[in-house]
């Protein structure tokens, strides 16, 4: 019953706020997806300390101190260092997107590789990901509801809107390219519900604590960084390179014996993601390395020629 409430309550919350923010406007895909672009400083900041302190923050964080003691206290370091890499890499994320009208991860991995089925693929990979972080707002909704009914609002809606824009953009666009703006926006809430109640489907069929959940999250999000960060600041990374290291990390990751051993490498001995990350971070590279990189135009995406200087006015 508690799960159900905390359905009610996310999707009520997206279907009240589109309908509120879309009154007067007129609704494209770039407006239902990043709000025609025009969030400024304000509202950015507080659309990030959304995507970054979840019901995991307020929950899971303490009940991991309680439970396993000063392990718990990685919480501290995970923000301070994920705040500090922001600072450099959010900027040229923005400037991608803006230079280029590109809405979505796929949206950008598809640009920056030249490679749509790249861009398919990590879509996917992406929703699969944002599915187990719904998971965890909700189980942390549930659980602030169960206590104090009514006492807070989820997060989660910012989750499932990411996933609804990359379904949309990313899948649906690649199967049906000639569907028009108002096809795709009606795909985009059909998403909405979709995502939201294959997360809330994945809750109730298996019962977890919200630490061991926000684990599963960090060892399948973190399987997407060093594509991102490759492409940022090396020009010879290429789709197969990312598409192996890829492949590469997911095997550790949902392989047992390759999990167990690569858990065994931790101090704690019960985290695989750190291991699968190099492993992934490494084929990727090899592999970069033995295949031929993407056009100009492609690595421009990421990585901006600097304008040159102009010799003839002495500058």
């Amino acid at each position: 019953m508690i799960y159900a409430v905390a359905l009610v309550l996310s999707v009520g919350s997206i279907v009240t706020g589109s309908v509120l923010a879309a009154r007067g406007r007129r609704m494209d895909v770039a407006e239902w997806s990043v709000g025609g672009r025009r969030f400024g400083s304000v509202m950015f900041w507080f659309l990030m300390v959304g995507e970054t302190f979840t019901t995991f923050a307020l929950l899971g964080a303490s009940q991991g101190v309680y439970v396993d003691g000063a392990p718990g206290y990685y919480v501290l370091g995970t923000v301070v260092l994920t705040a500090a890499l922001g600072y450099w890499i959010a900027p040229r994320i923005w400037r991608a997107g803006r230079d280029a009208g590109l809405i979505t991860e796929g949206d950008y991995f598809a640009r920056r590789f030249d490679a749509p089925w790249l861009g398919l693929i990590l879509a996917l990979f992406g929703i699969a990901a944002l599915l187990l972080y719904t998971r965890v707002q909700l189980t942390g909704l549930a659980l602030i509801l169960e206590t104090l009914f009514g006492g807070a609002v989820s997060p989660a809606w910012y989750v499932v809107g990411a996933g609804r824009s990359l379904f949309n953009r990313n899948v649906y666009r690649v199967v049906r390219p000639q569907a028009d703006d108002a096809r795709q926006m009606l795909v985009s809430r059909l998403a909405v519900l979709a995502v939201t109640a294959l997360a809330v489907g994945f809750t109730l069929l298996k019962s977890e604590t919200l630490v061991n959940v926000m684990v599963a999250v960090y060892d399948t999000v973190s399987q997407l960084a060093p594509a991102l960060v490759l492409s940022l600041v090396w020009r010879r990374v290429t789709a197969a390179g990312v598409l192996s290291g890829l492949l590469a990390g997911v095997v550790c990751l949902v392989v047992p014996p390759v999990t167990a051993a690569l858990a065994a490498l931790v101090p704690a001995g019960t985290i695989a993601g750190l291991p699968a990350l190099v492993v992934h971070t490494l084929v990727a590279i090899a592999v970069s390395l033995a295949t031929r990189p993407p056009s100009a135009s492609a690595i421009s995406v990421g990585l901006p020629v600097p304008a040159r200087q102009d010799v003839a006015h002495g500058r």
